[in-house]
């Protein structure tokens, strides 16, 4: 796979060419008949590979997800129009609705950046990062390597796509804690994370946390296997509180794009 400049090295082309794949597939064919699923998985797969190809300096593909990026902004604003032309009204519920989806989606979108120079974007990336966590001392330094970008990945998923999301905020958590006490050493450089201290970390258990306490909110997978009777009863509570449940009746409009729920 070429492009203006630079290229895709070894197994990255395939990660690369697989979620740019799985993004237009569920972006195009799954979202008409199920909107949720398809834009957040879309979402997830789209800014995985366009991280692919940043970090391996691929200039086209680059260009090209920028503009693919803007569409998909465009998407989602129009999804937020549908539901608030049904509502009638932008309510104060609704508008905590949509920023709890909002930040959800940025907070775990954001752990793509981190798995991916792990397991997606080359064997380059891979060992270079292998001889930092050796620099370090970190035990078994390739598998650590792999694990987090694996947990890291999950965690895009589980907290950006709103999948078991009280699960996901706590093993996000449990992750933070073991990576910055046992290894990163935030914990002693102090507040600024300009320093390497523990300002970062701290926002991302902070928000993790509430995560856990409310869930994702109804633009999620969680809502949406709950609303049709997908998701296990046994597994529920690792989704949402008991309480939240009742709210995910409420259904985006089917008339914005032909059964886009």
């Amino acid at each position: 796979m070429e492009w203006r400049r630079g290229a895709l090295p070894d197994w990255s082309k395939w990660t690369a060419s697989a979620l740019m794949f799985v993004a237009l597939f569920f972006n195009g064919f799954i979202m008409s008949r199920a909107l949720r699923p398809g834009y957040l998985i879309s979402m997830l797969c789209f800014v995985t590979a366009w991280r692919v190809a940043a970090m391996n300096d691929v200039t086209l593909l680059e260009q090209v997800c920028f503009v693919t990026f803007l569409v998909m902004i465009m998407q989602f604003v129009e999804i937020v129009i549908c539901h608030w032309k049904k509502n009638g009204i932008f309510g104060f519920i609704e508008a905590l609705m949509w920023q709890l989806a909002v930040t959800r989606i940025y907070f775990g979108m954001n752990e793509i950046g981190h798995a991916t120079e792990k397991v997606f974007a080359g064997q380059v990336s891979y060992e270079n990062l292998v001889h930092i966590f050796t620099v370090l001392g970190t035990p078994m330094p390739g598998i650590a390597v792999i694990s987090g970008g694996v947990i890291e990945f999950a965690l895009a998923f589980g907290v950006g796509c709103g999948f078991l999301t009280r699960l996901s905020a706590m093993g996000g958590i449990i992750y933070f804690l073991v990576a910055t006490v046992g290894f990163g050493g935030e914990w002693m450089h102090g507040y600024s994370w300009v320093g390497g201290g523990w300002e970062y970390i701290a926002l991302l258990i902070v928000f993790y946390g509430s995560l856990f306490f409310t869930g994702a909110g109804q633009f999620s997978l969680d809502a949406w296997l709950i609303e049709r009777g997908f998701m296990p009863k046994m597994l529920l509570r690792f989704c949402c509180p008991q309480s939240a449940v009742k709210h995910f009746v409420r259904k985006l409009p089917n008339n914005c794009v032909k059964n886009m729920e």
